[in-house]
């Protein structure tokens, strides 16, 4: 079994730069890799927004991580986590998102409200302001999880991608979702207007179906042209559509199956994603409940740290497991916790990761020995 252990600290936990960490989670007998950022100096004091991104098929979480969203984090003040599609029968990454090509057989819905919870748990998210972007078939994804996990998701934004037939036909979310949809006129991967893949739609069905879903007031929509500052051959169209729960499609004119980068378009695909999903807060108020009850979640007070031999540790349950793990990685000491400290005097001095585990939830904290 795998391993990265991130190093935070849940009690008043401060990361001082910007930092990528590699995570693990365990469903139904299967190992789900994700990366999450923590913005420069994130204090789990700050209920922070929630970006999952759900990368195309072929690709690698880590990858997208590269796009530019983490910039804008380090200053929006989000926290975005990249999940990791499993392989499909072509040893492709993927999602199983309904569609009858290239898809997994994993319970990634399971792994996306798994996410939010694990998450939630340990850097105080504001669980009504979990939002979900993807990209090619992560984008397909997104809409089938909005279907799904309308109550958890507050907005989301797809780019080139379009709804399963499945989802076209079955969609009734309980929950109306903000959505902007983002695609090329010319995409010859998820064709936007003309000769559909077998089981995905095409663009204008999509649209016709989310302005269905999100009460379409009739009215003609307000069409923006996106300033075309680069020469790249593509003219952007912002279409605002008049519904009672917000929706828009960026349409790319003359695009091809891409994402837009700044200084290469008009526009970053990452800008106007934060710029868009900013603006919702999920109507669910049981989730504001969830909020309030963050405080009772795992929230260890660890000293003195550094330690030159006992560590005292409050605030967690008897029978929490206590593992010590060093920078490769490697179990250095496992045991469980029934009493108020625990002696680290045999470790050398150096850098270390605790990791507490309860029913509640984990909690991780950089540990300092000394001589």
């Amino acid at each position: 079994m795998k391993f990265f252990l991130p190093i935070v600290c849940i009690l008043l936990s401060t990361v001082s730069f910007g930092q990528l960490n590699q995570d693990f989670l365990t469903l139904n007998q299967q190992e789900r890799e994700f990366y999450e950022f923590i913005p420069s100096n994130y204090s789990n004091t700050e209920a922070a927004p929630l970006i999952i991104v759900l990368h195309g098929i072929g690709g690698y979480a880590s990858d997208y991580a590269t796009y530019g969203l983490n910039d804008i984090a380090d200053t929006a003040r989000f926290i975005p986590v990249y999940l990791q599609g499993t392989n499909n029968a072509f040893n492709q990454p993927s999602w199983n998102n309904g569609v009858a090509f290239g898809n997994s057989t994993s319970d990634d819905l399971l792994f996306i409200s798994s996410i939010i919870d694990s998450m939630h748990a340990k850097y105080n998210i504001n669980r009504r302001r979990v939002y979900l972007t993807g990209i090619s078939m992560g984008a397909i994804m997104s809409f089938k999880a909005i279907r799904h996990l309308s109550d958890e998701i507050a907005a989301t934004v797809c780019h080139i991608g379009t709804m399963s037939d499945e989802d076209i036909i079955g969609s009734n979310p309980t929950y109306p979702v903000p959505t902007m949809q983002v695609h090329g006129t010319l995409d010859n991967i998820v064709p936007y207007s003309s000769s559909p893949l077998a089981s995905l739609s095409l663009v204008p069905t999509t649209i016709n179906k989310l302005k269905t879903l999100n009460g379409w007031n009739g009215a003609d929509s307000t069409i923006i042209d996106i300033p075309n500052t680069v020469a790249d051959g593509i003219m952007i169209e912002r279409i605002i559509y008049d519904c009672t729960t917000p929706l828009e499609h960026w349409k790319m004119n003359g695009a091809q199956h891409i994402v837009l980068f700044a200084n290469t378009n008009d526009t970053s695909g990452m800008v106007i994603t934060w710029n868009f999903l900013r603006q919702f807060t999920h109507t669910n108020t049981s989730l504001s409940i969830q909020d309030q009850n963050q405080e009772h979640i795992l929230k260890p007070l660890v000293y003195p740290n550094p330690s030159a031999g006992q560590l005292n540790i409050e605030n967690i349950e008897q029978e929490t497991l206590i593992q010590i793990y060093n920078l490769n990685q490697q179990l250095i000491v496992e045991q469980i916790f029934n009493s108020q400290s625990i002696d680290i005097s045999l470790l050398p001095s150096g850098l270390y990761v605790l990791k507490l585990s309860t029913k509640s939830g984990q909690a991780y904290s950089q540990l300092i020995t000394k001589e």
